[in-house]
């Protein structure tokens, strides 16, 4: 959805997103006690559909990605 710009569930092509918008509504989750990641939301008006992804200035924070990786365990 977010590279494709189509809805994977409806196939729809009215797909919003909240990540160029200011992250001070918290979006975020926790990695450990102190390491957060902010998400972007991208939402299908047709069906109601939602992903989340984790914003691209959190992804390029190699230290908080090596948290996680330390932290969550990966599926196989």
């Amino acid at each position: 959805m977010k590279a494709s710009g189509q809805c994977p569930k409806c196939q729809g092509k009215n797909i919003y997103t909240d990540d160029r918008q200011s992250k001070r509504s918290d979006r975020s989750f926790g990695v450990d006690g102190w390491t957060r990641l902010f998400v972007s939301m991208y939402v299908c008006t047709d069906c109601g559909y939602l992903e989340e992804y984790i914003d691209s200035e959190s992804l390029s924070n190699q230290k908080k990605m090596e948290k996680l990786k330390n932290s969550w365990p990966k599926i196989s």
